[in-house]
Formats: structure tokens, sequence, C-alpha cells
């Protein structure tokens, strides 16, 4: 499966945990968890300017009812609250609230990497656009427009999407409209290997080269030999279509002909700008969004 990723390597500690969204009857405490398991739950929940935090008993995790457990509030939110309750690993975005700080370059400014990668199934699944979309999307969302993050009474808040450099992964020189989806190519492209590779190779000859399109954003490819322990994911550093040579950082394993390659996932970055002066606050109502359709090969 498609997921969103916080650091390399791709693995269960790095992939975001997906945001349960729920609405307050005004009587209700126990919320049943629909996109995560218990285990998965956070230590904080908000609803409306609310923060609901474990600590302090304001929030607990249930086992029951089953199969994913559910979230226990201390009291009832109204009716008609949005409650968001996110995961243990999730994106965070953070910067300053004032531009001069000692030894921070632009302290009001927060970047951080995205991976959009699938590193278990893409040997027999491909990502396209869903429905009439023209791109696979990312977005962060404000999933309670009229509290926390969108509701700050501190002043405006904005967070931009952008692509990494192709070839370096370094951060983009262009960044989209604030709260706008940034698109992004189809995922799961893939072509033979046509001439075996040693570990620690940094390029290889591929029957088709011009599958793997360097000219958005960094991309990610995966080795398959039909060996699990002998798959890795590499990083894209260059193409060239004429020799059929694909670019990639050092491989840690030898690589045979005929072993496939595919077109695993792709890296962009989120950018918050935040307002000077008011109070250093956390906002939990946020979450990055992925829309795409999933196909079996």
């Amino acid at each position: 499966m498609l997921g969103l990723y916080i650091d390399t390597p791709f693995t269960n500690a790095t992939l975001v945990d997906k945001v349960d969204i729920f609405t307050g009857t005004g009587v209700d405490t126990d919320f049943p968890l629909i996109e995560k398991a218990y285990t998965s739950l956070g230590a904080v929940a908000q609803y409306q300017n609310n923060q609901a935090r474990q600590f302090n008993g304001g929030m607990a995790r249930l086992n029951t009812p089953a199969p994913l457990g559910s979230l226990r509030l201390a009291a009832p939110p109204t009716l008609g609250a949005k409650i968001i309750a996110p995961g243990i690993i999730r994106v965070v975005f953070s910067a300053y609230n004032q531009t001069t700080v000692q030894g921070v370059t632009n302290p009001n400014i927060g970047i951080i990497p995205l991976y959009i990668v699938d590193p278990l199934d893409i040997a027999t699944t491909f990502y396209e656009p869903y429905g009439t979309n023209s791109d696979l999307l990312i977005q962060v969302v404000d999933n309670d427009t009229n509290y926390g993050f969108g509701g700050s009474t501190d002043g405006a808040l904005n967070i931009q999407l952008g692509y990494a450099n192709p070839t370096t992964g370094a951060t983009p020189t262009s960044w989209g409209a604030a709260g706008a989806a940034l698109g992004l190519q189809n995922i799961g492209g893939y072509s033979n290997v046509s001439s075996g590779i040693s570990a620690g190779a940094t390029s290889v000859v591929v029957d088709d080269a011009s599958v793997f399109d360097i000219s958005q954003t960094t991309i990610f490819v995966q080795f398959d030999s039909g060996s699990p322990s002998m798959q890795e994911i590499v990083q894209v550093t260059g193409v060239n279509t004429g020799t059929n040579t694909v670019s990639i950082t050092p491989t840690t394993y030898a690589h045979s002909s005929g072993n496939n390659l595919f077109h695993c996932g792709v890296k962009c970055y989120g950018k918050l700008t935040a307002p000077t002066g008011g109070s250093a606050t956390a906002y939990f109502d946020l979450s990055t969004d992925l829309t795409f359709d999933e196909v079996d090969r």
C-alpha cells in the first residue's frame, strides 16, 4: 500500500498513522477507531479549542470494541464538534513565532520532507490518479477550520507543498499556494535490469529508462530480485534515456540481469510559515492526505 513516510528507511517506524475524525453527539465519550488500532493512537485529541491529553486523564486508549479499539474522552464534546485523533507517528511542522532567533535562519519557517512510497506491494500494485483527477494528490487538510490551526487568533498560518529537486532531493525553489494540493506523477512503472550490478553500484542499465521520470520531483526505485531479503530501495539521481542508464544512490546488494526495477515512490516537501507574535501553540487538527487509485497489475 502507498503510504506517507516522514523519513528513511521506509518502515513502520516512519510510516505516518492515519488520523481519525469523529463528530460529537453531546453525549458520547467513546469513539470507535476506524483508521488505526488503539495501540497507534496518539496521546492527545483535539476538539474545538480543547486538547484532551492522556497524561492528565483527558483521554484514554481502549482495546474495545474489536477490532481496533476506541478513543475515550473525559467529557463529551458538544453536539456537532469535530474530534480529531492523530496517531503516534505523525507529520510535525514546527516554527518560531518570531523572525529573529539567534543562530537560526528564517526561524518562522519550518520545512520538512515528505515521502510517498510503497515499500511492500509495488511488484503487484500500480498507483494512478483517482476519478477525474489528473495526478496523484497530497494535501495538508485543516479538519476543523473554525478552531485550532484555521481558527488561530495569533495570525494567519499557512502550509505550502513543493517538489524536491529531481536529482539531489534538495528543498524546492518554488512552492504551491497555501493549502493547495500538490499533483504527483503515477507510481509503479518498471523495467528489467539488462546488465547485472555489484553491491555498491551507483548506476544500472535497464531495458527502458524512460519509465523513470525525474522531470517533476525526486523518485525512488525498488530492486526486486525475487528474494525478499535482497529487495532494496534507492533514490534515483539521474536518467539517461539514450543509454537506458539510471543513476542511483549506492546499492547494498548485487542485482542480476532480469531482475525488476520498480518506481516505488516520490519525495516532496512541506513548508510552514508562522505569524510573528502571539503565543506558542500546538495544533492537532491537521492531516496530510493522499488521494490516488490503487490498481492491481
